[in-house]
């Protein structure tokens, strides 16, 4: 989820966890529907909302 609420496209988040690209856009599929989440944007907002992403955790 910090992943992709960092803006990682879902090609990167496969390479880095050595997993498909299908497996990331199902990943993300759930986490929407677990969490009614309804875009990209809830992702986001969900996850500097949580401290899991900001200024401070750019890097």
């Amino acid at each position: 989820m910090i992943m992709m609420a960092s803006g990682a496209a879902p090609k990167e988040i496969a390479d880095k966890l050595c997993v498909s690209v299908k497996t990331v856009n199902t990943y993300r599929a759930n986490i929407l529907l677990k969490m009614n989440l309804h875009n990209n944007a809830d992702i986001i907002r969900y996850a500097v909302r949580h401290n899991l992403i900001g200024q401070d955790k750019a890097e």
